[in-house]
């Protein structure tokens, strides 16, 4: 999970991890950032509610962890 500040509201970004391998979403590395990925999360606005919803975002490897960027 990843905890953000955005223009729009606070959001939490949950990473979907499903029971089964063949539910897994597809999740991209970018061919042109390195250790940039796209992964399928659900996205909780604490500010807004009604804005929350399942979608793509895009996180980068840092510090052990990860940060989404966009």
């Amino acid at each position: 999970m990843t905890h953000e500040l955005f223009e729009f509201g606070e959001c939490y970004s949950m990473l979907i991890i499903p029971s089964y391998d063949e539910d897994l979403p597809v999740v991209e590395k970018s061919e042109t950032e390195g250790n940039t990925y796209y992964a399928f999360a659900y996205v909780l606005n604490k500010t807004c509610p009604e804005y929350s919803e399942f979608g793509t975002i895009v996180v980068r490897s840092f510090g052990g962890g990860i940060c989404r960027v966009a």
